[in-house]
């Protein structure tokens, strides 16, 4: 009886998280909806299942998440303290991957549910080839997500490994048909982006200079130093009362 009972426990223990994610044997993803969310809760509460585990391909339940775009699964994931900067083989980090992907839901799913500081830790990170997400989504044609980073703080100043922004990796990468529309539309939103960012610094220095510039002194009738003045009289009574002394 004692056996019986311990069935469903180890059930839940031998549970591997990314079989509950991943469906066929060459890595094919479930669909959003085909999840089980509660399996995956009670693997990680009940079962000690770990979280962060890595499969063959370096990648965690987190960094599949991101793969499918399913913002409620990464949520979760998140909420059972998955670690959004772990990176995979390539440097990707969840993030990474949600941008390359074009999922911007995801994205801010992210930014917003992990853990203190890691947010914005997350869309600084870079890979091996010192990308950032915003190079990911830029590159990749994905306005929705460039778009997002940019509002979430991301750098569109940010140099990788070569010298190049997001906007100068994109150019370098500019492809025909749908993808390549996508682009210059990812290039416009990048432009537009550095002109505002122009326009506040400007602004902001001007501020600084205005600032910074002397208060006008109260004006006097009196002349500057005057009670300083010297004239011959006074040298000549001085004089005297040195020779009394």
């Amino acid at each position: 009886m004692l056996m019986l009972s311990l069935l469903p426990l180890l059930a839940v223990l031998s549970v591997n998280l990314h079989d509950l994610i991943v469906c066929e044997p060459h890595g094919t993803c479930l669909e959003d909806g085909a999840v089980d969310y509660d399996a995956i809760e009670h693997a990680v509460v009940y079962g000690g299942a770990d979280v962060n585990k890595r499969d063959s391909h370096d990648m965690t339940p987190l960094m599949l998440s991101a793969m499918i775009g399913s913002d409620d699964l990464a949520q979760l994931l998140l909420q059972l303290r998955a670690n959004p900067l772990l990176q995979d083989g390539m440097g990707n980090t969840a993030m990474h991957i949600s941008a390359l992907m074009g999922h911007a839901h995801v994205v801010e799913t992210v930014f917003m549910n992990a853990g203190p500081g890691d947010g914005p830790r997350s869309i600084f990170m870079r890979d091996k080839h010192g990308r950032t997400p915003l190079h990911a989504a830029a590159r990749e044609g994905h306005p929705a997500v460039v778009e997002k980073l940019l509002t979430l703080g991301a750098d569109p100043a940010a140099l990788d490994d070569k010298g190049a922004t997001p906007e100068a990796d994109t150019v370098k990468s500019l492809k025909t048909g749908e993808k390549g529309v996508l682009q210059q539309e990812v290039l416009a939103i990048l432009r537009k982006s550095a002109t505002e960012a122009q326009l506040g610094m400007r602004k902001q220095m001007a501020e600084m200079a205005n600032a910074a510039k002397p208060t006008p002194r109260p004006s006097s009738t009196t002349p500057p130093n005057q009670a300083e003045a010297k004239t011959p009289s006074h040298w000549k009574s001085k004089k005297s009362r040195k020779e009394e002394l």
